[in-house]
Protein backbone atom coordinates (compact mmCIF):
# COMPACT_ATOMS: atom_id res chain seq x y z
CA UNK A 1 0.00 0.00 0.00
CA UNK A 2 1.41 3.41 -0.90
CA UNK A 3 2.01 5.83 1.95
CA UNK A 4 -1.35 7.51 2.68
CA UNK A 5 -1.82 11.23 3.26
CA UNK A 6 -0.69 12.60 6.61
CA UNK A 7 -4.23 12.87 7.97
CA UNK A 8 -4.56 9.09 7.70
CA UNK A 9 -1.77 8.78 10.26
CA UNK A 10 -3.50 10.91 12.90
CA UNK A 11 -5.91 8.33 14.32
CA UNK A 12 -3.44 5.39 14.41
CA UNK A 13 -0.81 7.66 15.96
CA UNK A 14 -3.19 8.93 18.64
CA UNK A 15 -4.33 5.36 19.37
CA UNK A 16 -0.69 4.36 19.90
CA UNK A 17 -0.49 7.09 22.54
CA UNK A 18 -3.61 5.93 24.38
CA UNK A 19 -1.50 4.19 27.05
CA UNK A 20 -0.54 7.61 28.45
CA UNK A 21 3.21 7.00 28.12
CA UNK A 22 5.78 9.23 26.45
CA UNK A 23 6.45 8.09 22.87
CA UNK A 24 9.32 9.21 20.64
CA UNK A 25 8.66 9.52 16.92
CA UNK A 26 10.88 6.44 16.42
CA UNK A 27 8.20 4.46 18.29
CA UNK A 28 5.61 5.54 15.72
CA UNK A 29 7.91 4.89 12.77
CA UNK A 30 8.52 1.36 14.02
CA UNK A 31 4.84 0.49 14.45
CA UNK A 32 2.55 2.48 12.18
CA UNK A 33 3.66 0.84 8.93
CA UNK A 34 2.42 -2.49 10.30
CA UNK A 35 -0.75 -0.94 11.71
CA UNK A 36 -1.55 0.61 8.34
CA UNK A 37 -0.31 -2.23 6.08
CA UNK A 38 2.37 -0.08 4.44
CA UNK A 39 5.04 -2.17 2.75
CA UNK A 40 8.69 -1.69 3.64
CA UNK A 41 9.36 -0.62 0.07
CA UNK A 42 6.66 2.08 0.22
CA UNK A 43 7.85 3.20 3.66
CA UNK A 44 11.35 3.74 2.24
CA UNK A 45 10.19 6.08 -0.57
CA UNK A 46 12.06 9.34 -0.20
CA UNK A 47 10.71 12.84 -0.67
CA UNK A 48 12.00 14.63 -3.78
CA UNK A 49 14.40 16.57 -1.52
CA UNK A 50 15.90 13.25 -0.39
CA UNK A 51 16.03 14.61 3.18
CA UNK A 52 13.70 11.97 4.62
CA UNK A 53 11.15 9.36 3.66
CA UNK A 54 7.58 10.29 2.81
CA UNK A 55 6.50 7.88 5.60
CA UNK A 56 8.60 9.65 8.27
CA UNK A 57 7.49 13.05 7.04
CA UNK A 58 3.81 12.21 7.24
CA UNK A 59 4.15 10.77 10.74
CA UNK A 60 5.94 13.92 11.84
CA UNK A 61 3.26 16.23 10.44
CA UNK A 62 0.43 14.12 11.87
CA UNK A 63 2.06 14.45 15.31
CA UNK A 64 2.55 18.21 14.89
CA UNK A 65 -1.08 18.75 13.84
CA UNK A 66 -2.32 16.68 16.79
CA UNK A 67 -0.04 18.68 19.08
CA UNK A 68 -1.33 21.99 17.68
CA UNK A 69 -4.88 20.78 18.33
CA UNK A 70 -4.03 20.01 21.95
CA UNK A 71 -4.45 16.25 21.53
CA UNK A 72 -0.78 15.52 22.12
CA UNK A 73 1.66 17.17 24.47
CA UNK A 74 5.21 17.62 23.23
CA UNK A 75 7.18 16.38 26.23
CA UNK A 76 10.48 17.25 24.57
CA UNK A 77 11.77 17.34 21.02
CA UNK A 78 10.40 14.35 19.10
CA UNK A 79 8.56 12.89 22.13
CA UNK A 80 4.78 13.07 22.52
CA UNK A 81 2.19 12.10 25.12
CA UNK A 82 -1.59 12.03 24.84
CA UNK A 83 -3.54 14.78 26.60
CA UNK A 84 -7.01 14.72 28.14
CA UNK A 85 -8.31 16.25 24.91
CA UNK A 86 -6.66 13.47 22.92
CA UNK A 87 -8.28 10.88 25.18
CA UNK A 88 -11.65 12.55 24.63
CA UNK A 89 -11.17 12.49 20.86
CA UNK A 90 -10.43 8.75 21.05
CA UNK A 91 -13.42 8.20 23.37
CA UNK A 92 -15.65 9.69 20.65
CA UNK A 93 -14.47 6.83 18.39
CA UNK A 94 -13.93 8.77 15.16
CA UNK A 95 -13.50 6.79 11.94
CA UNK A 96 -10.72 9.19 10.96
CA UNK A 97 -9.07 12.30 12.35
CA UNK A 98 -8.83 15.10 9.81
CA UNK A 99 -8.07 18.79 9.68
CA UNK A 100 -11.83 19.35 9.67
CA UNK A 101 -12.21 17.46 12.97
CA UNK A 102 -9.25 19.30 14.54
CA UNK A 103 -10.69 22.63 13.42
CA UNK A 104 -13.17 22.47 16.31
CA UNK A 105 -10.34 23.36 18.69
CA UNK A 106 -9.49 27.08 19.01
CA UNK A 107 -5.73 26.46 19.28
CA UNK A 108 -5.74 24.50 16.07
CA UNK A 109 -7.87 27.07 14.25
CA UNK A 110 -5.41 29.80 15.27
CA UNK A 111 -2.49 27.70 14.03
CA UNK A 112 -4.19 26.76 10.78
CA UNK A 113 -5.56 30.24 10.07
CA UNK A 114 -2.15 31.69 10.84
CA UNK A 115 -0.74 29.66 7.97
CA UNK A 116 -3.43 30.97 5.61
CA UNK A 117 -2.82 34.56 6.71
CA UNK A 118 0.91 34.15 6.15
CA UNK A 119 0.19 33.04 2.58
CA UNK A 120 -1.22 36.45 1.76
CA UNK A 121 1.89 38.15 3.13
CA UNK A 122 4.24 35.73 1.40
CA UNK A 123 5.91 34.63 4.64
CA UNK A 124 4.74 31.02 4.51
CA UNK A 125 4.30 28.66 1.59
CA UNK A 126 2.03 26.06 3.14
CA UNK A 127 -1.10 24.40 1.80
CA UNK A 128 -3.96 26.66 0.86
CA UNK A 129 -7.00 25.98 3.03
CA UNK A 130 -9.86 24.35 1.18
CA UNK A 131 -7.77 22.85 -1.62
CA UNK A 132 -7.26 19.17 -2.25
CA UNK A 133 -3.55 19.58 -1.56
CA UNK A 134 -4.44 20.80 1.94
CA UNK A 135 -5.94 17.38 2.66
CA UNK A 136 -3.25 15.20 1.14
CA UNK A 137 0.10 16.93 1.40
CA UNK A 138 2.22 17.92 4.34
CA UNK A 139 3.50 21.49 4.43
CA UNK A 140 6.92 20.29 3.27
CA UNK A 141 5.40 18.47 0.30
CA UNK A 142 3.44 21.57 -0.64
CA UNK A 143 6.66 23.60 -0.60
CA UNK A 144 8.34 21.07 -2.86
CA UNK A 145 5.31 21.04 -5.16
CA UNK A 146 5.37 24.83 -5.39
CA UNK A 147 9.10 24.91 -6.03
Amino acid sequence: MPVPDFQSFMLPLLKRCADGEDHPTAFFRARLAGDMAISQEDAMERLPSGAQTRYENRIYWAAIYLHRAGCLDRVRRGVFKITLRGQKVLADKPDRITIKLLDQFPEFRAFHQGKAAALTTGTFAGPIAGTDRDDAQTPEETLEFGY
